[in-house]
């Protein structure tokens, strides 16, 4: 997986602080109920699942409201930039995808206005971890760190569905590098060989049959 800081983070970051847009948001599936049967999310918890200490439902529902959040006002800038003509993209939920019978929910999907590059998804994550080792500022191949595996899968499974092999991370990272405890925003372009989007479409299928 090859990997470099994307070139529009800023811009969007700029147009979500910004406190003149309100009330505005995508006419959407959101609310949609989600689908009956398997989903590439039970099946991404199984192939890496999270250690640490389990929290209570209702303290991981706290922990969400920050992440709905960030998502929501991330909607709204998207909404108020597809016009713009310093923006080369157009945004839209494209609702539930499927591939191989399992189900998919990405986050965003971003268009470009001209045929110069491939549609990807804008996958929105609001994390307490720290910023620090991950590449920020730099090109690279595989310059994640193991426990960002679950998220960089996500993004390889979700490209299958959407007909692409990029993806863009943004993450909006609560206390930053936790030294000093600031938040920070980064966000990746991501772009994923076909071998290794089959690799984890292959490792899903087969936990989904070992499932049954």
């Amino acid at each position: 997986m090859l990997h470099k800081p994307w070139a529009f983070t800023k811009q969007l970051v700029d147009r979500m602080a910004d406190s003149s847009i309100r009330d505005r948001g995508f006419t959407v599936q959101r609310s949609s109920p989600r689908s009956l049967g398997l989903h590439a999310s039970t099946l991404l918890k199984q192939l890496h699942p999270v250690g640490g200490n389990e929290m209570a439902e209702d303290q991981l529902r706290l922990y969400g409201l920050l992440g709905l959040a960030f998502e929501d006002r991330a909607e709204q800038a998207l909404l108020t930039l597809n016009d713009d003509s310093d923006w080369p993209f157009r945004s839209f939920r494209p609702g539930e995808v499927t591939a191989h019978g399992v189900a998919c929910s990405p986050d965003i999907l971003m268009v470009p206005k001209d045929d110069e590059m491939e549609p990807f998804e804008l996958s929105l994550k609001c994390k307490w971890r720290s910023s620090r080792g991950l590449p920020t500022t730099e090109e690279g191949e595989d310059g994640f760190p193991a426990k960002w595996n679950y998220e960089l899968s996500q993004c390889a499974t979700y490209a299958l569905p959407l007909g692409t092999n990029k993806a863009v991370l943004l993450v909006y990272f609560v206390c930053g590098s936790w030294k000093p405890p600031v938040p920070q925003v980064h966000a990746w372009e991501l772009s994923f060989s076909e071998q290794e989007i089959s690799e984890t479409w292959d490792a899903l299928l087969m936990i989904a049959m070992d499932n049954r």
